[in-house]
């Protein structure tokens, strides 16, 4: 009997979460009038300095909903518990967006979906294959599915809470809605043993 297996596998968790989210934004927004930023990967956007516990009653919960998400996600795959180690806000407006990175030292990193709208850009994921695939399946893929394609892109809903590996290359594309910030909230996780 004939038969096709996947024998490598990038999973991606995904749920979505809209408690306290109104006011999750207006914390972002103010953040953003006390805090210069930084640059890390987002190109014209603002990425606040990683945030503090205990300034915010609905991050807060914000960050055990990621950690038992991430812990589900971490069973699923074989990988030991895990604890948020830093999470920052992106506030991109229109025309900004982020550049292809990944996050090193991490376990999984993810994103959680404040505000965002079908024009202010998907999330793209890099697959891991993707020069074997475009050197030397370019030509001859017919299908463009998991396996053949060299990038997926997943356009998020409100409320949105994606995690995925931090190994995997993602960007952002861009911000195409007019007069519309795209918040969103990332995170980096550690294995529970290191961050004790």
């Amino acid at each position: 009997m004939n038969s096709t297996r996947n024998i490598f596998e990038v999973p991606i968790y995904q749920t979505n979460y809209k408690d306290g989210i109104k006011s999750i934004e207006e914390y972002c927004l103010l953040c953003k009038t006390k805090d210069k930023g930084r640059l890390r990967s987002n190109r014209k956007g603002w990425q606040s300095n990683d945030l503090v516990a205990g300034k915010n009653q609905d991050i807060d919960k914000l960050v055990k909903l990621i950690e038992t998400e991430s812990n589900k996600f971490a069973k699923a795959v074989g990988i030991e518990q895990v604890k948020v180690a830093n999470i920052w806000i992106n506030i991109n407006g229109e025309n900004c967006s982020n550049r292809e990175h990944k996050h090193p030292h991490s376990v999984f990193s993810g994103t959680y979906y404040v505000n965002c709208n079908e024009e202010s850009g998907a999330i793209y994921f890099i697959n891991p294959s993707m020069n074997g695939i475009e050197y030397d399946w370019k030509d001859c893929t017919t299908n463009l599915n998991s396996a053949t394609s060299p990038e997926i892109h997943i356009k998020p809903k409100v409320g949105d809470l994606l995690i995925f590996p931090s190994w995997l290359s993602h960007g952002v594309e861009i911000n195409n809605s007019k007069n519309f910030n795209r918040i969103s909230i990332s995170f980096n996780t550690l294995a529970y043993p290191l961050l004790q």
